[in-house]
């Protein structure tokens, strides 16, 4: 016999998780909107870790030209 708690919570989740395989709410896809290999997200990704990279340029730059103007 199947514990009734179990069973009811099984159904909770089931039914809680029903539709959220249909479409991704970023590119439509038949994926889960937190599916990491999703175009847009790595899309969105590159260009976020390729500012990122500017920026931490512009800094170490900025402080070697500090550090040369001390000297």
């Amino acid at each position: 016999m199947r514990n009734a708690h179990t069973a009811r919570v099984t159904t909770r989740t089931r039914r809680a998780h029903q539709g959220t395989l249909g479409s991704a709410q970023n590119c439509g896809g038949g994926h889960s909107a937190a599916y990491k290999g999703c175009p847009v997200y790595l899309k969105y990704q590159t260009t976020i870790n390729n500012k990122n990279l500017q920026l931490t340029n512009n800094y170490l730059n900025n402080m070697s030209t500090t550090i040369s103007a001390l000297i």
